[in-house]
Order: C-alpha cells, then structure tokens, then sequence
C-alpha cells in the first residue's frame, strides 16, 4: 500500500516482515506449480511432444504481457500490482488444473485448450506481476542494509523450494496418475493466493507509481537506436531459444524416452535446483574474473554442450548420467541469466535500465519463445514423426541432434558483443 509522509523504520520492519513471509509461501507455490509439474500433468493428458515442449517456452512468450504489468503498477502502485496479479496467476493455476476433468469426460482436445491457455495466462501474470520487483526491493530498503535483506529472502525462498521438493517426491512416491499432480497444482494456488495477500499489505513510497508512469513507446524507439541495446535484443532472443529448445525436452525425454516415473522425474528438479544454487555464486566469480561478456559467452556454449550431451544418453537412466545433465540445465538457466543481468548494468546507462528491460524482456522473451516453439514443433512433430522408431529414445537423441545444429550458429551474435567497459 502506498503511504502518505515519512517511510519509518517500524513501517520498513513490518513491510520487510511481510515480504519475507511472501518468499518462503512463493517458493512453495513456485515449486507446485513449476515448469516440470505443468509438464508432466501433460504428458498425463497424452498431448503430442510438440505441446509438452512449447509449456517450457510459454515462460518466455508470457513476456509480452510485462507492459500490462508496469501500466498497472503506475496506477495503483507496485505491490498491490503484483497482488492483483498473483491472484490472477492462481486462478490461472486452477483453470490449468481443470484440464484433468475435461479429459476424465473424454473432451481430450479440450482439454489440451485449457492446458495451454491457463498455461499461458499463468505464466503471462507471473510475469506482469514481478515486473517492478526489483525496484520494490530498492523502495522498502535502505542501502546499508539491502545486501542482508535480499540474502534472507532468498535463503527463504530456496529452503521452502527444498521443503516444498521433499514434500511433492514423498507424495508422489504414495500416489501415482493425474489426480496427484491435480492435487498439487491446486496446492500450489492455495499458497499463491495466500502469498498475494502478505504482498498486497507491504508499505511503499508514490515514487514507484511515478516511475511506472514514464511512457515505454517513446523510450522504446529510443532504445532501438541504442547500438548495445539492440545487440542485446538479439543476443537475449538466441538465449531464450536455446533454453526453450534444450531444458523442456530434457524432462520429456526421461518421461517418454526412458519412461521414468513422474517422482523419479522430479528427481532431477531436485538436482536442477541444486545446480542453480551452487553456479549462482560460482557465475559471479567467474564473471569477476574474466568479465560478464565472456562468462556470458561461456555459459552460452555450456547449453550447446549440454544438447551434445544428450545425443549420447545411455539405452539406461543411469543415475550418473543424468544426473551432471539436470546440474547443467540449473547451471545453464542462472549463469546466463546472471551474467547477461551483470552485463546489462555494466553496458547500460542507469537512466535507460528500466525501460530497456522490460522492452529486451517483453520482445526477446516472445521472440525466443515462439521460435523455440515453431523449431521444436517442426523437429519433433513434423520431421522425426516421418520415421518409425524402434526405441522411443533414439527419436530425443535425434532431437537433440538437429537442436545442437541450430543454436550452435546463434553463439555468432554474443561473439560480437561490445567489450565490458
């Protein structure tokens, strides 16, 4: 809520209280419904490949919904924004949950509908909603103590992430089919709307609504004439594609290559978040040491290594072999979402970085989105569904194959990224 007069100590302590409340219920809503459980309801839905891999891009082509996001903020201010959007988001989860019954009263292609449009509507709130985060955090903090502020939110965050893990794998190992994964979504919604409310009450001055007012257009073709800019537009595009090309097919391969159960498949969540947590710092060090642009760039050929990896998945689900595959697809996510973060700031003015951001989030995410969901549609639906393969396996190995021939060339762009200054 936005405060008339002076932001207090005892006001910034309760705001500080709420947010941290905030985090540990998200990261449990996070984890209900994440990428991996969306995705394995539909495969218990029998959608094509091609529907099961546009899910992981949706978090990408939701992108073009963060306009909406900064329109709300400047009129009725940056928490309650996001309030109004995470209530959306949840009833957006249980429409997404809803799909279930569609397909129990045999409407398999309405179902199918349902799934992909409460998907999309999801993901789009989720990302109208975290628009003005950051400078949400700046707002309700002081300088001296932000660092320890933003560590123990994430600290509660990622620990209700572990819990909320723990408690999904021993669930899931008691039941197995749909209605499980229906009953987690469902869960993770409770857990959202209960979130929304601690987010709704947190204290903000009016100048985040004022920043929310400056007008996106203009700055917009301004930022287009930008030469750093534009490099990044391109460069953030190839980046969501290969995320979106490699990581959703990865869980689609041990669900319908080695035909792993969905706990043994959330398994490797567990491991991908691991690996998050672990690159996260180690990115920063690296970046340090050699600079965001070519710790940018190394983390870039990581993803191309990791689709080479998967060309040589053993007949097996060894274990040791997946298991450095799911730590690389956490790597991949944050290192490059860091180091692109630390060269953003080192290469854009300080005056330009809002709006620059949300034009390179908003066009770089739906571009990469739908090109991943184009190209992943044509290879899996299209071109291998012309051959007749004995061993469901060697098909994702296929995939993986032409997947590596097309994102390779897109390391071209971030070759050519202007020095860090």
């Amino acid at each position: 809520m936005i405060i008339k007069g002076e932001f207090t100590d005892a006001l910034r302590r309760q705001s500080h209280r709420y947010f941290y409340l905030y985090s540990f219920l998200n990261g449990i809503s996070y984890m209900c419904l994440g990428e991996t459980v969306v995705m394995l309801l539909a495969v218990q839905l029998d959608c094509p490949d091609f529907i099961v891999a546009a899910i992981g891009a949706m978090i990408y082509v939701s992108y073009i919904l963060l306009p909406l996001g900064k329109l709300v903020a400047s009129h009725i201010g940056a928490a309650p924004s996001q309030a109004f959007f995470w209530v959306l988001r949840n009833c957006a989860a249980l429409f997404v949950a809803s799909s279930a019954l569609w397909n129990h009263w045999g409407h398999h292609a309405a179902a199918v509908a349902v799934l992909l449009t409460g998907t999309f509507v999801f993901y789009s709130c989720r990302a109208a909603g975290c628009v003005m985060i950051v400078p949400l955090i700046g707002n309700i903090t002081t300088k001296e103590r932000r660092e320890s502020f933003i560590g123990l939110q994430a600290m509660l965050f990622n620990a209700s992430e572990l819990l909320a893990l723990v408690g999904i794998f021993w669930y899931l190992h008691c039941h197995t089919g749909i209605w499980p994964i229906v009953t987690l979504i469902c869960t993770g919604a409770i857990f959202g709307f209960t979130s929304a409310y601690f987010i709704k009450n947190i204290h903000e001055t009016d100048a985040l609504r004022k920043t929310a007012r400056e007008p996106l257009l203009k700055s917009f073709k301004e930022n287009l004439r930008n030469h750093d800019i534009r490099q990044l537009l391109i460069v953030h595009t190839a980046v969501n594609m290969a995320i979106s090309m490699v990581c959703p097919v990865a869980v689609l391969t041990l669900k319908r290559g080695y035909g792993l159960s969905d706990k043994d498949t959330l398994l490797y969540t567990v491991v991908q978040l691991a690996g998050a947590i672990l690159f996260a710092k180690l990115a920063g060090k690296i970046a340090k040491a050699i600079g965001n642009r070519r710790a940018f760039i190394l983390s870039y050929v990581q993803g191309i290594l990791l689709s080479v990896y998967w060309i040589f998945c053993p007949a097996k689900a060894l274990f040791l072999f997946i298991a450095p595959a799911f730590l690389a697809i956490g790597s991949f996510k944050v290192t490059t979402e860091n180091t692109y973060i630390g060269y953003f700031l080192n290469r854009v003015s300080p005056k330009k970085q809002v709006n620059a951001s949300i034009m390179i989030s908003t066009v770089a995410g739906y571009c990469g989105g739908i090109l991943a969901t184009f190209i992943s549609g044509l290879i899996l639906d299209k071109l291998l569904a012309c051959f007749s393969f004995s061993d469901p396996l060697l098909k994702y190995k296929c995939y993986f194959a032409i997947a590596t021939v097309v994102i390779t060339p897109c390391i071209w762009p971030l070759l050519r990224l202007s020095k860090d200054k």
